[in-house]
């Protein structure tokens, strides 16, 4: 999950992605990269 921290704006944690990508949806449109 490297790619995880590169847009974990947040905090980049483990179990902090999962609730990151609905985030960055409304942010940018990071999710379609963020999609693992």
């Amino acid at each position: 999950l490297g790619k995880v921290k590169r847009m974990g704006r947040n905090e980049g944690r483990r179990p902090s992605w999962k609730k990151a990508i609905v985030t960055l949806t409304a942010d940018s449109k990071t999710i379609e990269f963020f999609d693992i």
